[in-house]
């Protein structure tokens, strides 16, 4: 702690000649101003901060209850002690209601004074150093309020780059930029679309994306690897079937078709498709679809029913070969 500095202000030259020896012989630690009127005891302050004032509240000018209301205004932290008559309550109580921390009556207790200046100057301290405790803490607060808007923000773009339906195709290359804009001129089409590419290229990523971007996106996305199936179950794993369509159709099974109603379906590598089945494929979204193997003859098997498909059709190819072309003289 620094050594305190305290002001006396007073018009009478004696008391401001007594006090201050007073308080060097009993608070060695202090420095001492004196002011012989208000205005002076402003110019004082306005120089340099004070950790407490003593001043008169009868003075000629600017009096004591005038210097007050200035003290409270300009330094609201500093203690002052009003010195008044004897007998002068009501002015020393309009003292302590205008922010005075304690008033001294003359004749002067030395005692009572140093006691109660001591008691001011570390008041005073303790008021400072919570104050400056609390604007580091705003400062702190504000700094982490800060920081976390910056991360909210990183984490927010970070979070739409994630959940971008593009965010596997950014790329730096002009080639990989063509299709991004391939995907969103095409994503709301409700044709049928051929997405070609070498194996691993990431032709279902494409398929994705264009889903994502199209006002299908709440709806199912189903990929179906036609390289993977038999092509004695593909017919029945993409248009499904009624239970006892054939030996072992012990139930009723949703085609692929069903699952994507609404929605996209994404059939990879569909070159590997039998052309019957490509045949079936290509009438399918120009009108309903007969979605499910039936056999309405003498073995009593019901028939299938009629569904709309309100979906997109991607057909994914790893060649150039024609696909989904409808053979001559079909209709």
């Amino acid at each position: 702690m620094n050594q305190p500095r305290v002001l006396i202000v007073d018009d009478d030259p004696a008391l401001l000649q007594a006090l201050p020896e007073t308080l060097r012989l009993r608070m060695g630690e202090v420095t001492v101003d004196t002011a012989d009127s208000g205005a002076a005891a402003l110019d004082r302050i306005g120089a340099g901060d004070y950790d407490a004032i003593v001043t008169d509240i009868k003075m000629p000018g600017t009096d004591g209850l005038t210097l007050l209301a200035a003290i409270r205004a300009r330094r609201p932290d500093t203690p002052t002690l009003m010195i008044t008559g004897h007998g002068e309550h009501a002015l020393a109580i309009h003292a302590l209601r205008g922010g005075a921390y304690d008033f001294i009556q003359k004749p002067i207790d030395r005692d009572y004074l140093v006691a109660s200046l001591r008691r001011a100057i570390q008041v005073g301290e303790l008021s400072r150093r919570v104050k400056e405790q609390q604007q580091a803490l705003e400062r702190h607060a504000s700094d982490l309020a800060r920081t976390v808007e910056e991360r909210t923000l990183e984490l927010q773009e970070a979070h739409k780059v994630i959940q971008s339906p593009l965010r596997w195709l950014t790329s730096p290359s002009r080639q990989m930029e063509k299709v991004v804009q391939q995907v969103k001129q095409v994503a709301d089409s409700p044709l049928t679309i051929l997405v070609e590419g070498e194996t691993g290229t990431g032709k279902e990523l494409v398929a994705r994306a264009i889903h994502q971007l199209s006002a299908r996106r709440k709806q199912p996305f189903v990929a179906v690897d036609c390289g993977a199936i038999p092509d004695t179950l593909i017919e029945s794993e993409i248009f499904g079937y009624e239970k006892g369509a054939f030996t072992g159709a012990h139930q009723r099974k949703e085609g692929q078709f069903q699952l994507a109603e609404g929605g996209s379906l994404f059939l990879d590598e569909i070159v590997n498709l039998p052309l019957p089945t490509q045949v079936k494929l290509l009438r399918t979204p120009r009108r309903s679809l007969h979605d499910r193997r039936s056999d309405p003859g003498p073995r009593g098997r019901g028939p299938g029913r009629e569904a709309g498909v309100s979906g997109a059709l991607a057909a994914g190819s790893g060649k150039r070969d024609p696909v989904l072309e409808e053979p001559p003289g079909s209709s």
